[in-house]
């Protein structure tokens, strides 16, 4: 009786460690499903990894549509010119910075 009850303490203790990662992922129909693998028709439409306590871990978000990714790209591409502007600008000052001293010389 003790030996049997050492023995599944021990399995007990151990499940975690053997339990592995646990995905959970959103059907078409919108039920929530768990399991040890996410099955391929869903691995591109987002998932969430979640320890043994069931709390999110880490999330994969959905992969983007061509239009979404067009949108994205525009973004990023809108982003980065203004930040052109802003360090063109800066030079432009320091231009201005360094070429004159006061005010007073700026004006004509």
């Amino acid at each position: 009786m003790r030996i049997r009850f050492s023995l599944l303490l021990i399995l007990l203790a151990s499940f975690p460690a053997i339990a592995g990662k646990l995905y959970s992922w959103v059907d078409e129909q919108g039920k929530t499903h768990y399991g040890n693998t996410v099955p391929p028709q869903y691995a591109q439409q987002g998932n969430a990894e979640l320890n043994q306590k069931g709390a999110v871990v880490k999330k994969t978000d959905p992969a983007l549509t061509p239009a979404q990714r067009k949108a994205k790209e525009e973004e990023l591409a809108q982003q980065k010119e203004e930040e052109k502007k802003k360090l063109e600008q800066k030079r432009r000052d320091k231009a201005l910075l360094n070429t004159y001293t006061t005010e007073k010389e700026i004006d004509l």
